[in-house]
């Protein structure tokens, strides 16, 4: 019985979790279920500073962030920014309807910017390939 229990624990150390970070709800729940479905553990903030306070819990163990852009009380970019010295190679995905008005500073800021609506699929892919998982 202690076999099996360390050897789920192994297997639980080698899932990669995904902080998924959006003011819409369903948006939210229809990602955390796809990337369920692919294999990783999903963490889940409705906005940029439940985003902050979700990180700063599980730092070490989220091993990428997906997050909106527009979203109340702290944008996805501030979200960023104020995680920024804790994030330690953590690699980070925007999600945003419209990213014309950031500017290249911030694009910067993101491993891979990603214009909504998309593919579910095609998030995953980016999540893997941001932190090289093939």
């Amino acid at each position: 019985m202690q076999l099996r229990r360390e050897e789920t624990a192994r297997q639980l150390e080698n899932v990669p979790t995904v902080l998924v970070v959006d003011d819409n709800a369903a948006v939210r729940e229809m990602i955390a279920s796809f990337f369920s479905h692919s294999g990783f553990e999903v963490l889940l903030a409705n906005d940029g500073r439940e985003g902050v306070n979700t990180f700063q819990k599980h730092r070490d163990v989220v091993r990428v962030i997906v997050t909106d852009y527009a979203m109340p009380r702290l944008n996805g970019v501030d979200f960023i920014r104020t995680i920024s010295d804790c994030l330690l190679g953590v690699p980070t995905i925007l999600m945003s309807g419209d990213i014309s008005s950031l500017c290249e500073e911030e694009l910067n800021m993101f491993a891979r910017c990603m214009t909504k609506p998309f593919d579910p699929s095609m998030l995953v892919a980016n999540v893997r390939a941001v932190l090289d998982l093939r």
